[in-house]
């Protein structure tokens, strides 16, 4: 499983009325311009923002780019990257900028590249039990795929980057998350859940998970978690009073010697801290990519 995050932002802005004072102006954030660089096989090469269906530049010209995207585009979008694809079926993603992002945004150098075949299975706990759910809407970066009978899905990606991942159907809340592709071909299974409640599933990379002090965590959840905790033992604190919350818009790590660990124990809270979900337990040594 891959690691997600959820951009969450809320902005408010206070005024106040001060007799006989000059009203004060609000700054309001300006555009965003894109510079950096691509590259890639020649041929015709065409730039697109988030999900829009024009692209912002069609060029047969590599190189460095200025792409500028206005403040009520970014507000309205939940992904903020740029999408390069080229008539060599070359293709890649930008870095994401932040919602409050303004003025020139520098980003890293974009390399296209032939994409990966991504496949897997989205399943359902049904009954206790994990079942295949067909005809369910995956979505990863700006590809679409739909699940067969035997809720089994192949999709193109971008290699070596980061995506956000959606998915879908009727009858079950919508699953996100936000999946660090490789260089190679991958399988990976996705859930859906039932219930309107913070909830998700997280798993280890165990490609990983020896070779390195700390281990990011691949995570998947409905869209009002905002937050998870994670603990070695049943938790004893009360979520009020817990300040071990760790925030889902922000990459999620744990140490090796954690991940050493039997059994994890996780439960998942909205933006307020508010915990719905059950509290639930993980297996870190029996867990590998794509389970």
């Amino acid at each position: 499983m891959k690691r997600y995050g959820i951009k969450l932002l809320s902005v408010v802005l206070l005024s106040a009325c001060v007799p006989a004072a000059k009203p004060e102006v609000q700054s309001q954030p300006t555009d965003v311009t894109f510079v950096g660089s691509f590259s890639g096989s020649a041929g015709t090469t065409k730039i697109y923002f988030a999900k829009e269906e024009t692209p912002f530049v069609t060029t047969t010209t590599q190189g460095v780019f200025h792409i500028q995207i206005s403040r009520a585009l970014i507000e309205k979008s939940s992904d903020r990257r740029l999408y390069f694809y080229n008539s060599n079926g070359e293709q890649a993603v930008s870095e994401e900028i932040l919602a409050f992002d303004s003025g020139e945004k520098k980003i890293e150098d974009v390399e296209l590249a032939s994409p990966l075949l991504m496949t897997g299975t989205v399943l359902a706990t049904v009954n206790g039990k994990e079942t295949p759910v067909a005809d369910a809407e995956i979505m990863v970066g700006r590809e679409k795929a739909k699940t067969d009978k035997a809720g089994n899905y192949e999709i193109d990606a971008p290699r070596n980057t980061e995506v956000p991942v959606l998915l879908r159907k009727e009858g079950f809340v919508q699953t996100r998350a936000l999946w660090r592709t490789e260089e190679s071909e991958e399988f990976r299974n996705f859930h859906l859940f039932t219930k309107l409640e913070p909830m998700g599933s997280l798993s280890v990379p165990s490609t990983v998970r020896f070779a390195a002090t700390t281990v990011p965590l691949y995570l998947e959840s409905t869209p009002n978690a905002a937050f998870v905790r994670i603990g070695t033992a049943p938790f004893t604190v009360s979520a009020e009073a817990d300040s071990t919350w760790l925030d889902l818009s922000k990459d999620i790590s744990l140490s090796s010697a954690t991940v050493s660990e039997i059994n994890l124990y996780y439960q998942f809270a909205d933006k307020d801290k508010k915990i719905i979900g059950p509290v639930q337990v993980f297996s870190p040594n029996n867990n590998s990519l794509g389970e």
